[in-house]
Parts: structure tokens; sequence; C-alpha cells
């Protein structure tokens, strides 16, 4: 028999209802209970009212739940003509549910899975597996157990409406009952595609009936030998490794600060780098949660059948005893849910980190941007307004948590979103974002006292917080975007990146890398470099367009400095080379960081010949360490070339 749902999704199996049920006992207090009832106003009224009431002892029920409706007068299904005595030899003239006891599943581990449901097995087809008479009192404390009732797909409907009446009229449902899972698994064959439901009612203390369900849909069978596959594996295999080459350069490059900066801490006082190891970190934990939903996927703990044969239904009690259960099959089943109950833990967890990632991710990419102005609009204007936001979100989270705690302790026992401190944080927060539904309920109840704690919170919160959020940031972004107006665009700087690059790659043999050139400047300018930044900039732009043979003068005068002689001393510059080095370096300078004609032979051109000036904002060190030269040269020589010094 086949049952779909929407057409296409076939049924499997049938429908799994499930409870715990919890044993009660009488309300008595202990003596020091007793002795502080004393103290509280109204104790008498208290003990009238618990003495014949039963409350929860928390600990887990095993004993046969219900009865046997068929065998009650009041009930519709009661029949005379069935003997009790054949229905129920063991002597239970009540009959009802009994507690079926679960093979102990465990929690897994990655790779472990598979051993974990043939232990179950194992442990299933052992004798006696369903019976708890043999087990000591500490042993059935640590029972795991239900009590199942199943709706198998191949039922027709007065079937199915015998086994609802059956629950009904046989207190399926009691006073001990806390919660109720309701299972099934539907699968659509035109997709590959398995859907997993699973809703909890749950009976609250306070007589509440809460729904919590979960929906996971998954392919049963990811990796099947198509081609779809293969390009698949070979991209998470990509992934895999892309995850240990980036962890490998982050653990590198935090060992080289620690190195730099003496202290282990020194590479995570940057907040991105902090950044960087946490996605990394929770990108190893994502592929570690996809393994473990494969195990439990590709074992022989998740292999479901279209069929059950659940029941062993007496034939001489056709209607009498439904709840007698074929132990192998029911077995089966059992693992079968506790699979997919296993892999739709997992899965919800990899869809979480994976979200988490993703976030993360964006961020980073936020931050790679911010070497372009126009680019880095956003994070530009978040560290501009860095300050004010912490402090707003400070008050705003005192504000948030004072409503949200007065709330739920004044409206939370009739308003179900204040129920709870969390609730009422969740339905505070969606408020700001339009959903008025907890305001409709205040005004229900409270009339004007709901409104006015509603429309007050939203006059603190909306109008005042909020507004200065946008003012914060509009101030901000008004800094950020009248410095970003005098940059060039990204694709100004993509064709000139683009430009270099191809000059780069096509230059002339006599003309040096600008690596190269970036290498030798610091090994001559040594640990000079850094103290650039400490004095007031020098502009090498439009208002500085020096020749090759200003920056050969540049370099010749360095190197008859105190310094270039020092170094010259220290064989660091070789003075036998240095001659031509500064030829090599004016041309190769000025062809990776000014703007000249394609055609220009740098080999053949003499000191008085004009070019076009150095990039100041050039990405590369040569210009960065070239104004540094000159800046020493000028300092140096101020007696000697006063020409110099004023140029410069």
């Amino acid at each position: 028999v086949k049952r779909y749902v929407a057409n296409s999704h076939r049924l499997i199996g049938g429908v799994l209802f499930d409870q715990q049920r919890n044993e009660r006992g009488n309300c008595t207090l202990s003596d020091d209970e007793a002795a502080w009832a004393q103290l509280r106003t109204g104790h008498q009224v208290v003990e009238e009212l618990t003495a014949d009431a039963t409350c929860e002892t928390g600990s887990a029920e095993v004993e046969t739940a219900g009865t046997d409706p068929t065998f009650q007068a009041r009930s519709t299904l009661y029949d005379p003509t069935i003997d009790v005595d054949v229905c129920h030899p063991t002597g239970l003239s009540n009959g009802g549910f009994p507690f079926v006891r679960f093979p102990s599943v465990g929690l897994g581990r990655p790779l472990q899975w598979s051993a974990t449901m043939r232990e179950a097995r194992r442990e299933a087809s052992a004798p006696g597996f369903f019976d708890l008479n043999s087990l000591s009192e500490s042993e059935l404390a640590n029972v795991i157990g239900g009590y199942p009732v199943y709706f198998d797909c191949a039922f027709d409907y007065n079937r199915a409406i015998h086994y609802l009446q059956y629950m009904h009229d046989g207190y399926y449902i009691g006073d001990s009952t806390t919660v109720v899972d309701v299972k099934f698994l539907l699968y659509n064959q035109d997709i590959n595609i398995v859907t997993y439901v699973k809703a909890r009612f749950s009976i609250e203390d306070a007589g509440s009936l809460m729904l919590d369900k979960s929906i996971t849909i998954f392919n049963p069978t990811p990796y099947n030998g198509d081609s779809w596959s293969k390009l698949r594996i070979f991209l998470e295999l990509v992934f895999v490794v892309g995850i240990v080459v980036t962890l490998f350069l982050e653990v590198s490059q935090c060992i080289r600060s620690c190195k730099e900066e003496g202290k282990v801490c020194a590479h995570f006082k940057d907040m991105w780098n902090l950044l960087d190891l946490a996605t990394i970190l929770l990108q190893v934990v994502s592929a570690l949660l996809w393994l473990e939903c494969l195990t439990s996927l590709l074992t022989d703990g998740f292999n479901p059948k279209l069929v059950y044969d659940v029941y062993d239904i007496n034939p001489d009690c056709p209607g009498a005893n439904l709840a007698r259960f074929n132990t192998t099959e029911l077995t089966q089943l059992r693992l079968m849910y506790a699979s997919a109950d296993h892999f739709a833990e997992k899965y919800t967890a990899y869809s979480t980190v994976n979200t988490i990632v993703f976030v993360l991710m964006t961020m980073q990419l936020l931050h790679v941007l911010h070497f372009q102005p126009k680019l880095s609009l956003i994070t530009r204007t978040m560290g501009a307004a860095w300050d004010d936001l912490v402090h707003l979100f400070m008050l705003f989270t005192l504000v948030e948590l004072s409503f949200a705690l007065l709330g739920n302790v004044i409206y939370g026992d009739t308003v179900e979103e204040l129920s709870t401190l969390g609730h009422s944080l969740v339905t505070l927060l969606l408020a700001l974002f339009g959903n008025y539904d907890v305001a409709l309920a205040l005004g229900e109840l409270y009339g004007f006292q709901g409104y006015l704690f509603y429309f007050l919170y939203m006059a603190i919160a909306f109008l005042l917080l909020m507004n200065m959020l946008l003012a914060i940031l509009v101030d901000a972004y008004i800094n950020v975007k009248a410095y970003s107006d005098k940059a060039d665009g990204v694709f100004t700087d993509l064709y000139r990146q683009t430009k270099a690059t191809m000059r780069a790659v096509s230059r002339p043999k006599h003309i040096v890398s600008n690596a190269k050139l970036a290498k030798t400047l610091r090994k001559w300018l040594e640990h000079e470099e850094p103290e650039e930044d400490k004095t007031p900039r020098v502009v090498v732009g439009r208002e500085y367009e020096p020749t090759v043979g200003d920056i050969k003068r540049v370099l010749r005068l360095f190197l008859e400095s105190e310094h270039g002689l020092n170094q010259q001393a220290r064989g660091i510059i070789d003075s036998k080379t240095m001659h031509k080095q500064v030829n090599e370096m004016a041309a190769s300078l000025l062809y990776h960081h000014g703007k000249h004609s394609r055609s220009m032979d740098h080999s053949k051109t003499s000191d008085s010949d004009k070019v076009h000036p150095v990039r100041a904002q050039s990405n590369g060190v040569p210009a960065r360490s070239t104004v540094a030269l000159m800046r020493g040269v000028s300092e140096e020589t101020t007696d000697k070339s006063p020409k110099s010094e004023s140029k410069v």
C-alpha cells in the first residue's frame, strides 16, 4: 500500500507515536520544607488543597499505562464476546500500553556511529530485551524507553480510526504524560530527497502545551557515482585542502609575530586575526560534522524499509490488545528513527556552523576591500563610529533587558510572548521591526496599562535609540565619504594595476623587477625605513617631477653620506658595483612607479631628460624607500646642496 503526502512524497513505513511519562506521588513536604512552610502566609490553604493531589516524583515511569478499552464497558470499543484471558494471558485484565525499552544508542562520535548501531542491534537481540522485571531499581532508573503506537501505512481508514479510538478510550495520554513525539519519514523519488518530520508536544508544569517541530530535508545518497557527485567530491577535497593551507599560513604568521614581538598574544591583538582564526576553526568543525552526518547515513543505522510489520496481533483477539509488538520489527523501526534523530541533530548543527562561517567570511570580505577607499565605506564608517556605537549598544542592552524583565514579571503569566525572559527579549526585538502582535495581546488583556507598556518601550527603544544609531552612522559616513570622494575609483585602480602588471611582464632586460628593487632599497636603508612615518611626509606627486638624473643624484649623495659609507664598510653595499646599481635602480624606479612613454629607453636617457612624476600612492615599497632616501640626503647635505633640499 502506498501513502503519499502532497502527491509526490511517499510515506515510509508509517507514523510513530511515542511518549514519556513520569511517576507521580503524594505532594508531601519534607521536614525542612514543612518548617519553612510555617513561615509562609496561607500555608494551611496549600496543605488543604494538596491533601489528595499527586505530584511528579522525577522518576521515569516504566509500568504499563492506560487500559485495554475492549474490556471497558464505558468504551465504544467494548466487546463482551472476546475472552480477556485469551487476549491477556499474563493475568493483567486491564492490558493497556506497555513500556518498551530502547537500545542504548549513545551519543556516538565521528567514524564510530556504525559501531554504535551494531552494538545497539546486539543489545536489542539479547534474550529478555523487553523484560523489565529482572532489572534492579538502580538499573530501572537508567532505562531509556517509551510507549510506542505505530500507524502503519498499510492501515485503511477504518483501521486507523479504530487505533485512534483505542488510544483515546485506553487513556494513552494521562496525568503522568510529559512529552508526546510524532515522527515520520517521507521520500520523493523524483528528486531523491528524504524528509524527516518530528513534532514534540510538551506538557509544561503550568499546564500549557508547547509544540516544538523540526523538519530535516536531505539526500540519502549524496555520492551516487554520477558526474555531479564526482565534481562535488573534488570541490569538497579542494575545500579541505584550502582549510589546511589557510590554517598553516595562519599558524606561521602567529609564530612569526610571536618571534618578532616576543609575546604569544601579539598576533591576536588585531581583531581581524582573531576573526580569521575563528573562521578557520569553524570550517574544521563544519567538515567534521559533515563527516559524522555521512557516517550516520552510509552505515547500516539508517536503512529504512517501506513496511515494518510492528504488530503481533493475536488472531483470536482481532480488536483487543492492539499494543502487542513484534520485537524484531519494532527494534528495527527504533534504530531507524534513532539514526534519523542522530542525523537531524548533526545536520542542524552543521547548518548552524555553516551559517556562522558565512557571516564571518562576509565580514572578512569587507575587511579585504578596505584597501580601496570607495569599496571600504562600510568598514571605514563602522570604524569611525565604533566608540559611539559601543556606548549606544550598552545603553540599548540595558533598556532592552529592563523592559524584557518588566514584561516577564508583570505580564508573563497571561501573555505567551512574554512568558519567559528569553521570549520577552525576542518579542521586544521583533517589535522594533514592526511585529505588533504583543501590543494587541497586551491591549486585549490589560487595556490602557498594556498599551502604555508597549508605547513607552517603542518611544525609548525605537524613536530615541534607533534614531541615535542612525545619527551616529550618518555623521561617520559623511566624514568617510568626504575622504573617499578624493580617491580614485575601483576601475581606475584596476586599470592602473593591470597596466603596471603588463609593464612588469614586458620590461626591458636592463630593468630589474619591482621585488628586487624593493629588496635592494630595504637592504640599503636597513633600519631607517620604519622611522619614515614619524617625520613630516615629503610630497612626491604632482608638486615634484623628478628626472632620471634627479634620482641618480639622490642615490649617489646617499652613498656618499655617513650611513651609506657605513653600509659600504660593512659590505652591505658593494663599492665596485654600486654605480651600476644606481643606474639600474633609477631607471627601474621610474619604470615601475612613474608615468612613462612605452618607447622610452632609460638606458639612453640623460640626466636632464624630463619624465613624469613618481606616484606617491603606489603600493610598492620602492617609492616610500626613495622618499626616505631623499629625506635623508636632504638632511645630511644641507650645506652641500641647498638646491636639492629645496626641490625635495
